[in-house]
């Protein structure tokens, strides 16, 4: 529809993704996606153990356990899986910030810091740019989008920036920097998902190992390790 009223591909792609975001389209269907499995999953077992034919009392019971213990294994793993992901965008993020911070020295950082506190809190107290950023903000998330609105919102922008410049001029004698306009380039969330799971995979393979070199001790095996953790504990207890 946007197309048809002469609307770039550009301005149909934002407002695309305004309204998808606003309805939370695609994160409403992967939440009912993921309940339908779960609910397969429980109907699976109700099926099995309302079963009798080539399955007894003690088989529903064994392989009732076997789903339970398979359900907790993914559970186990998914929890994994997502530590590691916040993880990974907690540490890219703080590098980014951290990249920032060497732009400027900490005293311009102070001034720059103190000048837009005073400037936001003028813009916080001007009744008339509260009253155009509440109205910007509803033609935004309407429903409908045509050219007469798109008009109004040009208008709103424009008397915004206006009453912008009026209050530093008049807090600063001049008007602030305008800070580089540097996208925010983050992992594509995919990336960050086969890097969680990989790191999932990893630390859950080498626990198995551990767990397999921990059966493979033999007794004497675990005589010589208590053995020479004592002599390791009474070599830091003389030298303390």
């Amino acid at each position: 529809m946007l197309c048809n009223l002469g609307y770039s591909k550009e301005i149909v792609l934002k407002q695309y993704n305004v309204m998808e975001r606003r309805m939370e389209y695609k994160l409403r269907l992967a939440s009912v996606k993921f309940e339908r499995q779960l609910d397969a999953i429980h109907e699976l077992a109700k099926e099995y153990e309302r079963s009798y034919i080539s399955f007894n009392y003690y088989d529903k019971t064994y392989f009732l356990r076997y789903m339970a213990s398979k359900v907790e294994a993914t559970r186990h793993f998914i929890e994994l899986v997502y530590r590691s992901y916040t993880n990974i965008r907690s540490d890219e993020l703080s590098d980014m910030a951290l990249e920032e911070s060497y732009k400027e020295s900490p005293q311009t950082s102070i001034k720059r810091i103190n000048k837009e506190m005073i400037f936001f809190d003028a813009l916080e107290h001007d009744d008339e740019y509260q009253k155009l950023m509440k109205q910007q903000e509803n033609l935004i998330v309407e429903d409908t989008f045509i050219k007469n609105k798109q008009a109004r919102f040009k208008k709103i922008q424009v008397r915004l920036a206006e009453i912008q410049d009026k209050h530093q001029m008049e807090l600063f004698g001049e008007l602030l920097d305008e800070e580089e306009d540097t996208p925010l380039t983050v992992w594509h969330s995919m990336d960050v998902l086969k890097e969680a799971v990989e790191d999932a995979e990893s630390w859950i393979k080498d626990y198995a190992e551990r767990d397999e070199a921990e059966a493979a001790k033999t007794p004497e095996d675990i005589e010589r390790e208590k053995a020479e953790m004592e002599k390791c504990g009474s070599c830091s207890k003389s030298m303390g």
